[in-house]
Order: structure tokens, then C-alpha cells, then sequence
């Protein structure tokens, strides 16, 4: 009997890239209280660009960490398929 484990990797990818995004945008928010702390105009007048850097920083990360994933789950849906 054949199975199809796609729909666990799929689950299982979609899992762990709402749980990257969420952590980033907890630090982006972290990020942003802190700023606010230092009630510095320079900084706050700077507050969106930086955002936006670090944001762009998380999203490169989070897709190479999702392409990295993906083929982790690939090798598990192809070891299922080779012992089962």
C-alpha cells in the first residue's frame, strides 16, 4: 500500500513558517518599545527605515530557512517511502 505523506510536509511547513514570522515580528515589536524607551527624536524619526531593514533581514532569513525545511521534508517523505 502506498502512502502520501505530503499533506504532513505541507502542514508541517506552513506550521513552521507562521511560527518564524511570529517571532519576528515579537523582536520587531520588542525592537520598537525599546526604541520608544530612549524617546530619541533621531531615532524615531529613523523608526521606519529601520524597520524595514530588519524586517527585510527576517524575511531573507525566514525564506532560506523554509527552502532549508522544505528539503528536510522532502528527505523524511522520501526515507517513509523507502521503509514503509
Amino acid at each position: 500500500m502506498e502512502y502520501n505523506f505530503s499533506s504532513i510536509s505541507v502542514d508541517a511547513i506552513a506550521d513552521v513558517e507562521k511560527k518564524m514570522n511570529k517571532a519576528c515580528i515579537n523582536v520587531v515589536d520588542d525592537i520598537n518599545n525599546f526604541l520608544l524607551i530612549l524617546n530619541s527624536k533621531q531615532i524615531s524619526d529613523k523608526k521606519g527605515e529601520l524597520n524595514t531593514v530588519i524586517m527585510d533581514i527576517f524575511r531573507d532569513q525566514i525564506k532560506t530557512t523554509l527552502l532549508q525545511f522544505t528539503e528536510t521534508m522532502n528527505k523524511v517523505q522520501r526515507a517513509l517511502a523507502q521503509y514503509l
